[in-house]
């Protein structure tokens, strides 16, 4: 077993204590080799295949359209729990006018694209940790490729190829993806790099939002 899915191994087990939507782990079986997911939004079972936690999700002109609906965060989560992810690319952007609110979740790093109340975007690097705030305003009407980017100890965002945000740590957990306070966002594609543990049911995002 290579150091990747040793590691996979040993972080989907000790995440449980962090993650409320996992089953308990299988600590006799091995984890699969890392491998890449690419998903795309073509036909409403290509949606179908995604947890959808609130809100409302529709796949139009090959994308996935989420809205928030009241109060309730539209949490559009990969059923998979990741021990290990070295990559995470995501194909889409804002598509209200108001160009607020584009949200991602790995694991239990997280980032706020285009706040709603301020020129600026909410990092966090672990779950209810205080968010670093950072100006100005990511994206800008349109498409975008936002990525996160496990590189040794060293976590990476950037939005087109242009680092925007870094913290110290490790990616793991799942994918999730969510509008709020009345945002559209479009998602294309969804690309995931990573070791896949499939003995961890999934129900929703290792952190949720506050």
């Amino acid at each position: 077993m290579n150091a990747r899915r040793l590691l996979a191994s040993a972080l989907a087990a000790a995440a449980l204590a962090s993650a409320g939507c996992v089953s308990a782990p299988r600590p006799d079986a091995a984890a699969p080799p890392e491998e890449t997911i690419r998903l795309r939004f073509e036909t409403d079972e290509d949606l179908a295949a995604w947890r959808i936690g609130g809100g409302e999700w529709v796949v139009k002109k090959g994308a996935a359209f989420g809205r928030q609906v009241g109060n309730t965060y539209a949490y559009l989560t990969y059923p998979v729990f990741f021990g290990a992810i070295s990559s995470v690319t995501i194909r889409g952007g804002i598509a209200s006018a108001d160009n607020f609110n584009f949200r991602i979740a790995i694991g239990h790093v997280s980032a706020i694209f285009n706040w709603e109340l301020a020129d600026q975007n909410i990092y966090r690097d672990q779950t209810w940790g205080e968010g670093h705030n950072v100006r100005p305003r990511a994206l800008s009407p349109g498409q975008h490729e936002i990525r996160f980017v496990e590189d040794g100890d060293v976590i990476r965002i950037l939005v087109d190829g242009r680092e925007v945000w870094e913290t110290t740590g490790r990616l793991r957990g799942t994918v999730t993806v969510y509008p709020a306070v009345g945002s559209t966002i479009e998602v294309r594609e969804v690309e995931i790099r990573g070791t896949p543990v499939p003995w961890i049911a999934v129900d929703g995002p290792s952190m949720r939002a506050p």
